[in-house]
């Protein structure tokens, strides 16, 4: 683990091609490692590629008030993946709050308040079936819309899911098709 004040570069020159996913991780991890004090920078290629997804995803991310003043509630134990939401939600013009399991995100949700929930599944202390339990038996979020997005693919699953939940969405996730499942939902 780097420690703060490093200095850190990722590159890739000997990456044949870069794709959508990867790119949101490099730059989810320089977020990341920035706000510990760690200085990462892309080196050129990154970089290159990182100028060429902002080009890309600006005009996907048509923010024309789609996203303002509505808050999405991310809950996930994985800290790259609340910083992916994060990165891909917030480019969009809405405001994020996180949360690192379901007896967190019951307490985010209970203090803040969200317009919309996105949550994983399997997650330390309650787990998102047990969010979503939690989240429908206060009256004040009975329908609050909530995605579901994990990598579990299970039909039980889903089935379980669908009693709370609004969607599903299998992990790694599109982030153009993500705010577009969020817009959807919100409206």
């Amino acid at each position: 683990m780097a420690r703060r004040g490093a200095d850190l570069t990722i590159d890739g020159a000997s990456v044949d091609r870069l794709g959508g996913l990867c790119l949101q991780v490099l730059l989810s991890a320089r977020r990341t490692w920035q706000a510990d004090g760690v200085n990462l920078r892309l080196g050129s290629v990154s970089q290159s590629f990182a100028d060429q997804w902002a080009a890309f995803g600006a005009p996907a991310f048509n923010t024309e008030g789609a996203g303002v003043s509505k808050t999405v509630l991310t809950v996930d134990d994985s800290r790259t993946m609340r910083d992916m939401l994060l990165l891909a939600l917030q480019d969009a013009g809405y405001t994020v709050i996180q949360a690192v399991d379901g007896v967190d995100g019951l307490e985010t949700l209970a203090a803040k308040g969200a317009d919309v929930v996105i949550t994983d599944i399997n997650m330390p202390r309650m787990d998102g079936f047990g969010f979503i339990e939690g989240l429908r038996a206060d009256p004040n979020h009975r329908t609050t819309p909530v995605l579901v997005l994990t990598t579990e693919s299970d039909a039980d699953k889903k089935a379980r899911a669908r009693a709370g939940a609004t969607g599903w969405i299998v992990k790694p996730f599109d982030p153009v098709k993500l705010v577009d499942a969020v817009r959807r939902v919100a409206a």
